[in-house]
Order: C-alpha cells, then structure tokens, then sequence
C-alpha cells in the first residue's frame, strides 16, 4: 500500500516501515524485538535502522543482498561480537552505527572493516559497561578504514591504542566515549594519525591526569573538547602548551572544575602563569563557564592577543567581577571585532544594596553605600559591531555603566533576564539596527522604562514578572516603542485589568501570553488586535466568557487559542 505523506512515500510491510525520498530508500524496524538481521526488505535500501533490537552478534554475509545499503543503525541492541565476514557485500557504506552495544574494544576481529573501507563515519561508543584496570589492547583494526573522517571510541582506563589506528590519514574527528582514563601521559596518544583536527573528551568523571606535553600528537588539532571532564582548569590551561600560536575554531573547557577533585583548589584563580599558554592561540570559541573562577589577577583574562579571532566567548557561571579591570575589559571588549555571541550569565558577584545590623550604633540596618567611598563611573560600553547575541542573564553585581552603545551593529537578540543592579543602562542604536528579541523579564519595568529606543524590527519581547501592573495604572502606551512586534510574554505580572490603550496598537502581534496574572474579566481591549492567533490566559481568575467576547472569536478569519482556568 502507498500513501502519499508530504514528500514521502510510505509503505508497510508487516512492522517494518519503509519511506522513499526521492531516490533514497530507508528502512525502519525500531524495537521489533529481532535476534538477527532480516533477509526480505527491498535489496534497494540505502539506509537500514535497526535500533533498540536484540540482536547479540552479526552473522557472515548478513547484509550481503542490501548491495546499496549506505547508513546502517544497529544502535542500542546487545552486540557482544562480529564476525569476520559481517559486513562483506556492503562496499557503499558511509555511516555505521554500533554504539549502547557490549562490544568490548579489545575483541574486535581482525579485518572486521576490510569489506567497508569507504566508511566515512563509524560510532563503536558507549559499549565499554565500566572501566578496566588492566591495560586494553586495542584490537579494532581501524586501519583498514582509509577514508574514515569522523570515529567515537570509548576510552578504557588504561588504553593501549597501539598502532590499530595508523593509516588512517583522513581521520579528522576522534571522539572519546565512557571515558574512564586516569593518567594520560606524553605518549598516551603516539600511535594516533597525526590529521586529526577535533579531539572530544567529554564527560571523563574519573579525574585524570594530563601530562602538559600530551597534545603534541596532534599538529593539526583546532577543536579541543574537555568538557564535563574532572580534569579541572588548572590542568587543561597547562595542556595548551603544545598548542600555543595554533588557530583553534573551538576550545571548551565547559565545567571541568569540581570540589571532588582535591589535588588543585577548587576556587579559580586566573593569574598570567595559567593563562600564558591559552593566550597566544586565536580562538573563534571559547568557553570557560562553570568553573568556580572566583577572581581574575594581573587582568589575566584579557591578556589574550588575538581578540579579533573571538566569534563565541562563554564565561557564565563562575562567580569573578571585573572590577579591578573594568576600564581595561570595556576596551578589550571592543575590540573583539568579530564576535557574535557574548554570555556573562549567572554571575552572583555583588547585591545592589545590601543592609547590615548595626549594633555598634543602634540602628537596625545601614546601607552598605554610606560606608564605601564613591566608585568611579564608566559611562559608555561600545559593543562590538558583529556582535548578534548579547546575553546577561541571572547578573547580579553593582554595574557602573551608564549607557550601551551600538554603532551600526549586527545584534539581533538581548537577553538581560533577572539582570540585576543598582543602575540599569540606556541602550543607545546609532544608524541601523536589527534587534529582533529582547528578554527583559525578572526586571522591574520601571526601571527599564524610556531605557530603549524606538525599535521596529524587534519581534519577540519577553517581559515576565517585571510588576508590570505599577505601570499599567500611569502609561497608556507602554510598548510604543516596539510597534511591530508580533511575539509579546507578559505573564506573571499581578496584573488584573488592561485599559482599552494599556497594549496600544500592536496590529501585528500573533501571540500574546497573559498567564499567571490576576484577570477577573476578559480585558476588551484585546479585541482590537485583529491578528492575534494564540492567546494564553491561562492561571487568571476569569469565569466565564461575555456574549461580546464569545462572538468576537469566533468573527474571526485566523482561528483563537484560547486558554483560559
């Protein structure tokens, strides 16, 4: 039977599902409970997906009849073993996936690959169930696999690679899964091809050691993934040493500093020793967020000389001010020319006005800012024109900028959610701009009044518990600034009336939340806005619908979603 679905054709053969997209044919026999491959599908299959099965090895020959098979998933099954001849009569392979299985690195047999050589990407990972004390031989043969480009391996605690990888000259993309590796030495990675360009270790939770010349095998590394890893940020600052002038398009030193591992501090301080090696390499992403940095000595952060390669920096959540460098950082900031997304999030350096007992005195409380001197303002930050995402969510800290300013900058979207400080800066557009979205929720809406200018290609604007209501008894046309957004969340916000011009004239908005408020009655000025689709009211206090209301949904061309407790 064919039915036409979209751009498919489907057809059902007993529980097997196969779809044809143009002239690319797939097979589907997901969680079918099979033992061993089936022999009655289409010989014309390019791509066979056979997860979530329970097959316990590959017989000889098994997929010989599917001569034009391309993409084979055997993903999440209990493979313990293959044969010699398991993948002969599939020369087209380009895709092979093995990972979940019980396939033991060290029991591979010999020439397993040979039939397959053209594999461009093969996944053996996540087969390792715990890691072994002993030295693992690695059997799996890899070199007869010439043009494979991308391979995920799991990484045993004491690994010997041998020389099962050499010859594999089109290698580029080596991933380590189920890592269990403690020390990796200088020669820990000798035998690798030397083409490799992106090294993942991820995940690594049995800390490990790692000699600082360890990463000289690879002359051709420009992504470096240590993310996850207990390996902490000590350490893998020092790793870069073999590195040092390289151009890197990704180093990710994501939350590799943990308390449990007890031979380095688990606070972070940067200082010009650990940052002398990241320093000379140009980095289009870096991120070092999640590492407990708690202060920056000797500017160490911007000591970097190549801060026009930035395209992507990460530095939120750690919990370091910029303080003592703070005239420095805004100029280094700047001249990240080609940066595009900036994220200093989640960073609880400083309350805006802290009060504390005064008992010396009397008093019940002082404010903090009677008793430190005046700190000097920065009146203008100057973002980098390429910048297009700008993200300051969860920020807790005394800012001392007056004003953002952008000269024909490319930012689309501003994320300041729950940013917090004793002055929120005006943003300042000269010549074009193009912000799109814009998260202001978690701020009072009364200090971010008047702070934005005219903005007619924003889109989405997310305003959630602001105490939006303090303004909508004063400001007839709060969003004026914003007239052609069609995206606007204004939930959680006590508010429990709209006035027939609180929204003024949004003729495009499309989708409107007004949940978690404390709406008793259905505000008729929403009836105005005649392109409206989804409405949620949903968490009000709202009865019940007037005839009014009830006729003006349903006059409508554009069908209502209308939620409503």
């Amino acid at each position: 039977m064919f039915v036409l679905l979209f751009k498919f054709v489907q057809i059902s053969k007993a529980n097997c599902k196969i779809q044809v997209e143009k002239v690319y044919k797939s097979a589907f026999l997901l969680a079918e409970g099979l033992v061993s491959v089936p022999q009655d599908l289409p010989v014309d299959i390019n791509r066979l997906d056979l997860r979530w099965n329970n097959l316990t090895t590959i017989q000889n020959f098994a997929f010989a009849r599917y001569t034009v098979l391309e993409h084979l998933y055997i993903r999440d099954n209990q493979l313990r073993s293959l044969r010699i001849y398991s993948f002969c009569g599939v020369q087209n392979l380009q895709i092979l996936a093995l990972s979940g299985n019980k396939l033991d690195v060290s029991v591979y047999p010999y020439g397993v690959f040979r039939p397959i050589e053209n594999l461009k990407y093969l996944d053996v990972s996540r087969n390792m169930e715990n890691g072994k004390t002993d030295e693992v031989v690695y059997s799996l043969a890899f070199n007869h696999l010439v043009q494979l480009r991308e391979l995920h391996v799991d990484l045993v605690s004491k690994p010997n690679l041998s020389k099962s990888f050499m010859g594999m000259n089109n290698l580029q993309k080596l991933w380590f899964d189920y890592c269990y590796i403690h020390y990796i030495s200088n020669k820990t990675f000798t035998s690798l091809p030397k083409n490799i360009t992106d090294l993942r270790m991820q995940n690594c939770k049995s800390f490990f050691t790692i000699e600082s010349d360890a990463l000289r095998h690879f002359p051709s590394l420009n992504v470096l993934d240590f993310s996850g890893s207990h390996i902490h940020l000590h350490q893998a600052l020092r790793s870069l040493y073999p590195l040092q002038n390289y151009t890197m398009k990704e180093i990710n030193f994501h939350h590799i500093t943990y308390s449990s591992i007890t031979r380095y501090d688990y606070d972070v301080i940067l200082s010009k020793e650990m940052m002398k090696y990241i320093a000379t390499i140009c980095i289009q992403t870096l991120d070092m967020s999640y590492n407990n940095i708690v202060a920056i000595k000797e500017m160490s952060l911007i000591m970097f000389r190549h801060p026009e390669c930035f395209i992507n920096v990460i530095l939120s959540a750690n919990r370091f001010g910029i303080e003592q460098m703070e005239i420095e950082f805004l100029d280094f900031f700047y001249k990240m020319t080609n940066l595009k997304l900036f994220d200093f999030s989640y960073l609880p350096l400083e309350f805006k006005n802290p009060v504390f007992p005064n008992i010396l005195y009397g008093s019940p409380q002082n404010n903090i800012e009677e008793r430190i001197p005046a700190i000097k303002k920065i009146k203008t930050l100057f973002l980098p024109k390429q910048l297009k995402t700008l993200r300051l969510t969860h920020f807790m800290a005394n800012m001392n900028i007056d004003e953002i300013r952008a000269v024909n900058c490319s930012l689309s979207t501003i994320d300041l959610s729950y940013f917090q400080s004793k002055v929120f800066p005006k943003f300042i557009f000269e010549n074009n701009h193009y912000i799109i979205e814009l998260d202001l929720s978690g701020i009072s809406a009364l200090n971010t009044k008047s702070k934005f200018p005219q903005l007619n290609a924003l889109l989405a604007l997310r305003m959630r518990q602001t105490q939006l209501c303090r303004l909508i008894d004063t400001d007839t046309n709060i969003f004026s600034w914003a007239p052609k957004m069609n995206n606007l969340d204004i939930s959680s916000n006590f508010i429990w009336y709209l006035k027939e011009n609180s929204l003024g004239d949004l003729s495009n908005l499309y989708f409107l939340n007004l949940s978690n408020n404390i709406l008793q009655y259905f505000p008729t000025s929403l009836t105005k806005l005649e392109n409206i689709h989804t409405l949620d009211l949903s968490f009000n206090r709202l009865i019940a619908l007037n005839e009014h209301t009830r006729g003006w949904i349903d006059s409508q061309q554009i069908k209502k979603i209308l939620k409503y407790i």
